[in-house]
C-alpha cells in the first residue's frame, strides 16, 4: 500500500494492527520515535541546559552509559 503522506497512514496502520494480518512496514514511524534520535535529543538538551535534570537522567540511562534504575535512584 502506498500513501501520499504519513498522515494518511495513521488510520491504516492501526487497522492493519487490529486485523491480525501479517505486514511489513517500512519508514512509517516518525524519526523522532527512534531510540537513537531520543538519545541524541537528550544529549543536546544536556549541553544546552546544564541544569535539565530529566535530560541528564536520560543520558545516564542511555545504552552507552547504561546506569541501572537503582543507580540512578541512588544518584538522585
Amino acid at each position: 500500500v502506498l500513501v501520499r503522506s504519513r498522515n494518511h497512514l495513521h488510520e491504516l496502520y492501526h487497522l492493519l494492527l487490529s486485523s491480525g494480518l501479517d505486514f511489513q512496514a517500512v519508514d512509517i514511524l516518525p524519526i523522532v520515535s527512534q531510540a537513537v534520535v531520543q538519545d541524541l535529543l537528550s544529549v543536546t538538551r544536556t549541553l544546552l541546559h546544564l541544569h535539565d535534570r530529566v535530560a541528564w537522567l536520560a543520558v545516564l540511562r542511555a545504552p552507552w552509559c547504561g546506569l541501572t534504575l537503582g543507580s540512578l535512584h541512588s544518584l538522585t
